[in-house]
């Protein structure tokens, strides 16, 4: 490019400047960033966003950070558009720029935390749950089982105190008329007495045993 010379160049959008004469467009085409100078802040009024694509159309002046610059030499240069007219956005920068991608990601991993934090609550909670329902199982076992020796143990003192019962209204009879099955008789009730006092001890014992092994030492020996 020529000093003074009138060229149309296409660059991407970096920054603005305002003052009271002019709007400085911060630019950068390949490697070169450059400033773009629209005159009377008319530019301020364009919609523009870091990465937009612009075509740039205005007059070079060479710019240099010699101490003896020389004419027609120089290592950068600006623009100086004639106005709005000078400015034309051909293409809008992407959505997915570096600062939405981070505030993105930011977002996703709260979300996440978010979730970890609500499953292991609900983790909590269910296995609270699981452990009442467990306790209400056990609890309703023990009773069954409970209520089931109790049967067992009604059931057979009832009839072996039958049979003792039976034994010993038959004495009055015999007592006197023969001692010897009399005698018979009261053997007979005194062993089922026994037998009846072992299958109690047994099934008390049993009981003992079960509420030992489920509920411990303590609770068996109340």
């Amino acid at each position: 490019m020529m000093h003074s010379e009138l060229v149309t160049i296409e660059a991407t959008f970096l920054a603005r400047q305002e003052s009271r004469t002019e709007s400085i467009l911060e630019c950068q085409a390949g490697q070169q960033i450059f400033e773009a100078l629209v005159p009377g802040g008319s530019a301020a009024a364009l919609k523009l966003a870091a990465g937009d694509r612009l075509r740039l159309t205005g007059i070079c002046e060479l710019t240099t950070t010699h101490a003896l610059p020389r004419i027609g030499w120089g290592d950068g240069f600006r623009l100086h558009l004639p106005g709005p007219a000078g400015l034309a956005v051909i293409a809008r920068a992407p959505w997915w720029s570096a600062e939405r991608l981070l505030i993105a990601l930011g977002l996703m991993s709260a979300i996440a935390i978010v979730g970890l934090a609500g499953t292991w609550a609900l983790r909590r909670q269910v296995g609270r749950q699981m452990e009442v329902i467990s306790e209400q199982l056990r609890t309703e076992a023990v009773g069954k089982e409970r209520d089931r020796i109790a049967r067992d143990l009604h059931d057979t003192l009832e009839q072996q105190l039958s049979g003792v019962a039976l034994q010993l209204d038959g004495l009055d009879d015999v007592v006197k008329s023969d001692p010897a099955a009399a005698a018979h008789a009261l053997l007979l009730a005194r062993r089922m007495l026994r037998h009846t006092r072992l299958e109690a001890r047994r099934s008390v014992m049993n009981l003992r045993s079960e509420i030992l092994e489920q509920h411990g030492l303590f609770a068996a020996l109340r």
